[in-house]
């Protein structure tokens, strides 16, 4: 089952990370901030837990509607073919547009993400001594500019996804009223 393929996938991915981490020379520990690290970790074993098992199922359900809808259509109607070929043109226009844009905000996310993990860690590492010397708000201030940080790109990814969601929704729309145009003059 799909459930069973995204564990051992998700097994996998984190045998492999781990391996590769605990394998690496330490000049690597001594590059990359222990929040770096930390990050990659939760954010690729979070998509494969929670993300892809949900995507996967949407985009099966929505291939078999797609080509369900498709043949229904396209058999009442055969001009319709010719919009489906537009618009399958435009689509790839503008997924391409997207998948650039979105795969540099999921990049940015993922490097705002290592600070925030990278100050948390070193709060509760020395929690006792931030205290002893009072130095609680700056610690606040720097976490929360990092989360501010991390926000603003996350959010910019949200948008660019409502972005996309808009245009495929018009596509929809433009499809549907020429199906009901063919309808109504055949």
């Amino acid at each position: 089952s799909m459930a069973v393929a995204c564990l051992t996938a998700a097994r996998r991915l984190h045998d492999s990370m781990l391996h590769s981490v605990l394998a690496a020379p330490l000049s690597f520990f001594e590059q990359t901030p222990a929040g770096h690290i930390t990050s990659r970790f939760s954010s690729d074993v979070d998509a494969l837990d929670f993300a892809l098992p949900s995507a996967i199922s949407m985009m099966l359900d929505m291939v078999v509607v797609l080509f369900g809808c498709v043949f229904v259509l396209v058999s009442q109607a055969p001009a319709l073919l010719a919009a489906f070929f537009i618009l399958a043109v435009v689509y790839s226009r503008v997924q391409r547009m997207f998948n650039r844009t979105a795969t540099e905000l999921k990049r940015m996310d993922s490097i705002t993400k290592s600070p925030v993990f990278s100050l948390f860690a070193q709060a509760v590492d020395g929690v006792q001594t931030l205290r002893s010397m009072q130095q609680e708000e700056q610690v606040i201030e720097a976490m929360t500019s990092a989360i501010d940080a991390n926000t603003g790109t996350y959010l910019s990814w949200a948008h660019s996804n409502r972005w996309l969601g808009v245009r495929l929704d018009l596509m929809g729309a433009i499809l549907i009223f020429l199906a009901a145009l063919l309808a109504v003059l055949s």
